[in-house]
């Protein structure tokens, strides 16, 4: 794939890292979504940390972002949707309150939810391999993108320009971890990772995060008229007090601090 690289740069490290400008943002675009295509992962900017990505269809890339990560099989990968509206597509919403995701997305914030049926697994007579590697046609998620027994999926619609865009070109969810090793700190810029380059087909950079650098928070609304936080990052004490107060949902958190 390296070969068919649309820009001529001096070495391998400079092919690799591409700097996002409003001049070349579409074309990054489009570059970044024909990688996930065939089955590479890319390192992108998002509305909290760097994050390592790839196709939430294609088993193959969603293969490499584990072992990248050196992550646990049984921990699932997120997966982010460009709009509010995509959430329903692949996960259950019908059981919160009118309004809800409209009030906390887009933002810092995954949403732990019940995957729909539809999209769990693979039906074997349902799909046909393409030319792209791993790439499961049926309108699924990947089956070895989440394997908890529970059926929670993690969510996101980050308040991030290029990773929507790129999910919006490719026409399907991104399969979205924390560029980091499991267990090791978020990272902030994209030298923080520097020894993951060697891992992505292209690592997108669009400058420093915001400090401090926080990961997402994640709130499991799963369970009707509550939800729960898992881990307390941005928006975490804000989120709180909309679910609480707006929406009357019962806080069965252990302990919420920003």
């Amino acid at each position: 794939m390296r070969s068919e690289w649309p820009f001529d740069y001096a070495s391998e490290a400079d092919a690799m890292l591409h700097r996002i400008t409003p001049e070349n943002f579409e074309k990054l675009v489009r570059f970044a979504a024909r990688l996930l295509r065939v089955g590479e992962i890319i390192a992108l900017p998002t509305d909290t940390v760097y994050g390592l990505a790839a196709a939430a269809r294609n088993s193959h890339g969603i293969e490499l972002l584990y072992q990248t990560k050196q992550r646990d099989l049984r921990k699932p990968l997120a997966i982010a949707v460009p709009s509010v509206e995509d959430v329903s597509v692949y996960l259950h919403t019908e059981h919160l309150p009118p309004g809800l995701l409209e009030a906390i997305l887009p933002g810092p914030l995954t949403l732990l939810l019940r995957q729909r049926e539809d999209y769990v697994g693979i039906d074997l007579q349902d799909v046909r391999i393409d030319q792209y590697r791993g790439w499961e046609r049926a309108k699924r998620l990947a089956p070895n993108l989440n394997l908890r027994r529970d059926g929670l999926l993690g969510v996101r619609v980050p308040d991030a320009s290029f990773a929507c865009a790129v999910s919006r070109e490719l026409g399907d969810p991104l399969a979205l971890t924390s560029a980091n090793v499991s267990g090791r700190g978020d990272c902030g810029s994209v030298d923080e990772f520097r020894a993951l380059w060697s891992a992505c087909a292209a690592v997108f950079d669009g400058g420093a995060m915001p400090k401090p650098v926080m990961p997402s928070t994640v709130v499991d609304l799963s369970v009707p008229g509550t939800f729960r936080i898992t881990r307390a990052g941005w928006m975490a004490t804000d989120l709180v007090r909309i679910l609480e107060n707006k929406f009357g949902l019962t806080n069965k958190s252990a302990n919420t601090s920003n």
